[in-house]
């Protein structure tokens, strides 16, 4: 995965919407 644009895009994202409570999964807060 050196460097691949969609691993630089995908990574990120799956980040913010890991660590944020997502609609579909509210009660799942990792804070």
């Amino acid at each position: 995965m050196k460097e691949n644009p969609i691993f630089y895009l995908a990574y990120p994202m799956y980040v913010i919407n890991f660590s944020q409570p997502t609609q579909f999964t509210g009660s799942n807060k990792p804070k």
